[in-house]
């Protein structure tokens, strides 16, 4: 780790971003997997490593995170919000079917992801 001086207000955005809202969305994806599963008892056979990457976090401390939550909440609500928009975004997307180029926005991703 490589410390780093910034004011607690720019912290707390920083991890809100990097941290909390991805162990909050990673916890969304598992309840809705869950409840899923309830009705789809054979959904648990197309669980792979994708699903499972991507909500490994969500395995945390519960309490450690219910703490989090409440002391970082507008933070984390600024970035959720963000968020939902680009899900929106997103959802807008599939729905048209033709003309969004999908290799663009996954290649877009695949070079910030690899830049970190």
């Amino acid at each position: 780790a490589l410390p780093q001086v910034m004011g607690a207000k720019r912290h707390d955005e920083f991890v809100a971003l990097t941290s909390h809202l991805p162990h909050l969305l990673a916890a969304a994806l598992v309840e809705l997997y869950g409840d899923y599963a309830k009705k789809n008892k054979g959904v648990a056979r197309a669980v792979g490593s994708g699903f499972r990457d991507s909500t490994r976090i969500a395995g945390g401390n519960p309490s450690m995170w219910a703490d989090i939550l409440g002391m970082n909440g507008e933070s984390i609500a600024h970035f959720l919000a963000r968020y939902r928009r680009r899900l929106a975004d997103l959802e807008r997307r599939l729905k048209k079917k033709s003309g969004v180029d999908w290799g663009r926005y996954f290649m877009k991703a695949k070079k910030i992801r690899k830049s970190l």
